[in-house]
């Protein structure tokens, strides 16, 4: 995930901010469903919200959605 993320910030301004927040964010939300199927866990949409809101606070970006979740499978 974070060699992924390392590529996206590299081009981001190429890119624009607005598709930088939504690659950013699948990228992680798809990091955060590997593992809690790896550690059999599961994860409703609101913690993998708060997860993938709490990592774009980090990259600088606004959040996501929850709207945005709603196309990956939990």
């Amino acid at each position: 995930m974070n060699e992924k993320l390392d590529y996206l910030k590299e081009i981001r301004e190429v890119i624009g901010e607005e598709n930088f927040k939504f690659c950013s964010a699948s990228i992680v939300a798809n990091h955060f469903l590997e593992l809690m199927k790896c550690k059999g866990k599961k994860v409703n949409r609101m913690q993998l919200l708060a997860g993938v809101n709490l990592m774009m606070y980090v990259l600088g970006c606004d959040q996501v959605s929850y709207g945005f979740l709603r196309k990956f499978e939990i």
